[in-house]
This record gives C-alpha cells, sequence and structure tokens, in this order.
C-alpha cells in the first residue's frame, strides 16, 4: 500500500502531508546516476503548478528535506 514515511526515495512520487505544500506530489530525480545532483520536482494537487530545486549531492538532499521538516509518504508503484 504505502511506505514508510520520510524514507528518501529517488524516482519515486511522494505526497507531502504538512507545511505549505501540503497535498502537492514531489518527484526527487537522480540527474547523474549516484554521482550527485538531485532534482526535486513538486506539482501541485491539480496539476497547474510546479516547483523545483536541486542540490548537489545526497547529503544536501537529507539536509534539504529535514530543513522543510515535510512529513512525506512515498506511494508505491503498484498503486500508479
Amino acid at each position: 500500500m504505502l511506505n514508510k514515511l520520510n524514507n528518501i526515495k529517488i524516482a519515486t512520487k511522494g505526497l507531502i502531508l504538512n507545511g505549505e505544500f501540503k497535498d502537492w506530489h514531489i518527484f526527487i530525480e537522480d540527474l547523474n546516476k549516484g554521482e550527485g545532483a538531485y532534482l526535486i520536482l513538486l506539482t501541485s494537487p491539480d496539476d497547474t503548478k510546479g516547483y523545483d530545486d536541486w542540490v548537489e549531492n545526497f547529503q544536501s538532499l537529507e539536509g534539504y528535506l529535514h530543513e522543510t521538516k515535510w512529513k512525506i509518504i512515498w506511494l508505491d508503484e503498484k498503486q500508479n
């Protein structure tokens, strides 16, 4: 059904449960196949708005997500 909260998943859609982007979807793309640089994509619930950001490595990604204090449920591929 749904995976654990807040384990960082790459290339998996997630749902943000709190904060400014509550109910938005998040998707993290590995731009360099594990060598650093991650693209963070946010999409509004109605798909009319989106934002992106990037970090240079996995440690920075962890810090980014920790700083936002988002609770994220990562959606299982079988649900799509």
